[in-house]
């Protein structure tokens, strides 16, 4: 798991990084509260042992913005999502929040759409 700097510059070359690999899936995860570390250590789990899963942490999702490549992140932390699943294109196929963001099986399909690409 990569916890985002609270620095918006750093934060953004470590996205962009990711983006720019196309190795992994990724799992956002926004806020730096306790329930933040819970949803965030849940999406390490169900990224180990899966070379094509990657977890962030984001404590302060506005860091995020003015960067195109990451306005969709912003808006879905914004919109009140606490985790968001990314495609190798960088696409939202999931986000999550509520009950559903500590849920491992609904973790689990966020992993799963956003490897086959599926979009929301």
């Amino acid at each position: 798991m990569h916890v985002l700097p609270r620095n918006a510059t750093q934060a953004k070359q470590l996205l962009h990084a990711a983006h720019d690999s196309r190795q992994a899936v990724l799992a956002v995860v926004f806020g730096g509260t306790p329930r933040a570390t819970q949803i965030a250590n849940l999406a390490a789990v169900r990224a180990q042992g899966h070379d094509e899963r990657d977890v962030y942490s984001a404590a302060d999702a506005l860091l995020l913005s003015g960067d195109p490549l990451l306005a969709p992140l912003v808006a879905a932390a914004q919109s009140g999502a606490e985790v968001v699943f990314l495609t190798l294109a960088f696409e939202v196929a999931t986000q999550l929040e509520g009950a559903d963001a500590l849920d491992g099986s609904a973790q689990e399909e966020g992993f799963a759409r956003a490897l086959a690409g599926q979009i929301a």
